[in-house]
């Protein structure tokens, strides 16, 4: 029986994942933190520096175009006029493409303002700091606005060039793989800002525990996790390693580990009626032989809404645990009907031939029960 429940667990878990990934790519987080990385770049100076008010850039003055075509202004008088005007033309637009780089990040409308910070980089006569920096807000805009593959490109730039400060780009850069759910490369990434020093390394151990799920090393889940929450990760975040580590212990047997920390979490009002939490932990009680907690987790489960093949074997066998044999025979039944797990059909299939065989038995053995008086008497 127990070989029969490992292989249901496998499977089950296997399922799960499918769920959790998809939660994590939709978590608030993500743009959570990526306005707060716009927030933080794009209030340097270099923006107030670009508004017309305040006049510390000097962009392409007409100044300048007459020292450096000096020779052809005595030439073409006409042309020197023309080119005057084009450049006071250029230094409006750019101070326009500032006023509406600001208008769009303070109202929050980061991709309208990603094509005049564009203007600026490729038009403005900047020095290479402040080129830079621009480069730096734009990427942010990119996170910010979901727009993850240019994003990515940008922190590449940044780190070839040597901008990647303490592992800062590294770090965002393995958010954009996440997004494109390159595990590895996230992983890889977020190591590297690690080894150059990145502040925030709480963090880091918190991507690295979801990629390590997603690479199925739940070793390195637990490791992760609970550097993590040593290193005094956000409170936000607290739970949702408890969640891996929940899922960690079950992968690799710790079923103790796992039904204390889905008993925390169902402690949290968030995850109280998280019908795969009484799942991982209802198969954790089975292995155990708690036939009766598990069956009250499993019921409890599909009450929560859980359906799936897996728990309507394990539920099975946790009643047939507790002698409940109908309600065993309708759990291995609804296995058949629903038809789309081979192996657990076979197992079903065994079950349900092996408790027909034992009610056979019985009633034969009533049979000769109630003729044994009868020839007695005779």
């Amino acid at each position: 029986m127990k070989k029969r429940i490992q292989l249901a667990t496998q499977d089950g878990q296997n399922n799960t994942e499918a769920e959790v990934k998809k939660w994590w790519h939709h978590n608030p987080w993500i743009r959570a933190l990526a306005l707060v990385v716009a927030v933080s770049v794009i209030t340097t100076e270099i923006i107030l520096h670009l508004m017309p008010s305040v006049p510390a850039v000097d962009v392409l003055s007409p100044q300048r175009l007459v020292d450096a075509q000096v020779q052809e202004i005595f030439k073409d008088p006409m042309k020197y006029v023309g080119q005057i005007r084009e450049a006071e033309k250029l230094q409006q637009d750019l101070a326009k493409a500032g006023e509406e780089a600001e208008k769009y990040i303070a109202s929050g409308e980061y991709e309208k303002a990603i094509e005049p910070i564009g203007k600026l980089i490729d038009s403005a006569d900047l020095s290479e700091e402040e080129r830079q920096q621009l480069k730096q807000t734009r990427a942010a805009l990119y996170f910010s606005s979901g727009m993850f593959e240019e994003a990515k490109q940008s922190c590449t730039e940044f780190i070839e060039d040597g901008y990647d400060t303490q592992g800062y780009y590294s770090f965002m850069r393995s958010v954009c793989f996440l997004q494109e759910e390159d595990y590895k490369a996230a992983r890889e990434d977020l190591l590297a800002a690690l080894a150059e020093g990145y502040e925030n390394q709480a963090l880091c151990y918190v991507h690295l525990s979801f990629c390590e799920n997603y690479l199925e090393d739940y070793e390195k889940v637990m490791e992760y996790a609970q550097k993590a929450q040593e290193l005094g990760a956000e409170e936000s975040y607290q739970q949702t390693l408890n969640y891996l580590i929940t899922v960690a212990s079950l992968k690799l047997e710790r079923f103790d580990d796992c039904i204390t920390y889905a008993s925390k979490l169902m402690e949290d009002e968030q995850y109280a009626k998280d019908s795969e939490l009484y799942y991982y932990r209802g198969v954790s009680w089975l292995t155990k032989d708690e036939y009766q907690k598990a069956y009250d987790d499993f019921k409890k489960a599909i009450e929560l809404g859980e359906e799936t093949t897996v728990l309507d074997y394990n539920l099975g066998v946790a009643a047939l645990g507790l002698g409940k044999t109908d309600e065993a025979k309708r759990s291995m039944k609804m296995v058949l009907r629903r038809g789309d797990e081979e192996e657990l059909q076979k197992a079903a299939e065994d079950i349900l031939q092996a408790i027909d065989q034992q009610e056979r038995a019985a009633e034969q053995e009533r049979q000769k029960e109630t003729e044994l008086p009868q020839e007695t008497s005779e």
